[in-house]
């Protein structure tokens, strides 16, 4: 299960950095951001208990929606300028 977590934090920090190289207008300084409060979401949330973990209290729920919230807000967010990029003349 190390070496699960292991490749996917890899494969993590590759699809969060590659598009900052390849693509102008990518703020690798956001997406580290994102990576670090991922990391340290990780080191202080239990795995679930089907995971061989527990229940989540209800603050860790609170902490796990708010994080969850405001990563889909940053998704959309990023989306919209995305479409807008796209959109706009050449």
């Amino acid at each position: 299960m190390l070496r699960a977590g292991r490749l996917t934090a890899a494969l993590a920090v590759a699809v969060l950095v590659l598009p900052g190289v390849v693509m102008p207008g990518v703020n690798n300084w956001a997406h580290l951001g994102g990576l670090a409060c991922g990391g340290l979401l990780g080191l202080r949330l239990p795995a679930l208990a089907r995971h061989g973990g527990r229940t989540h209290t209800r603050p860790e729920r609170a902490v796990l929606g708010t994080a969850v919230a405001l990563a889909v807000l940053a998704v959309a967010d990023g989306a919209q300028q995305l479409g807008q990029l796209l959109l706009e003349p050449a």
